[in-house]
């Protein structure tokens, strides 16, 4: 993935990250992935991405698997493609990912998304109760809420 980089002229470049080999391959140890991860910073990359999936596409779990590669790395961005947000609790989301950029000394992209419409991601929402139909307003408010507990430390909105 690249970003607009700050820095000056140029793209940023990150590695993608495959968060679901540990548990399809039988191989391929979470160490593995985490060894990776140093190497892609060792290599002058500036980010590592991993994906998130409640079950449609099983895999580890984004926030977790960053915090441990925050603590492997020192140098390299750490992002989501993409943090499913709509089907989160935006209270736990903002606390959990404030968390993380604690831990890794202010180095994550934050990537929200409202969940694509594969037959996948509909499961997911129906197994927790969530109308798929109001993806992108469940989004949307979370976002809001997240936003405002990041920007003021406080929130009034009754989260349904």
């Amino acid at each position: 993935m690249a970003e607009a980089t700050s820095r000056g002229a140029g793209p940023l470049f990150g590695v993608n990250l495959n968060n679901r080999e540990p548990l399809i391959a039988p191989d391929y140890q979470l160490g593995d992935l985490l060894d990776l991860s140093e190497k892609v910073e060792e290599y002058g990359f500036d980010s590592v991405w991993v994906g998130d999936s409640l079950f449609s596409k099983p895999r580890y779990e984004p926030m977790a698997l960053m915090s441990a590669i925050s603590q492997r790395t020192q140098r390299v961005r750490m992002g989501t493609a993409c943090l499913v947000t709509s089907i989160r609790n935006p209270l736990f989301t903002a606390m959990e990912w404030a968390t993380l950029d604690v831990l890794s000394g202010g180095r994550t992209i934050f990537g929200p998304c409202m969940g694509s419409a594969e037959e996948g991601v509909r499961r997911e929402f129906e197994a927790l109760g969530l109308p798929f139909r109001d993806r992108a307003t469940l989004f949307e408010e979370g976002l809001a809420v997240v936003n405002e507990l990041w920007r003021t430390g406080t929130t009034i909105f009754k989260c349904t």
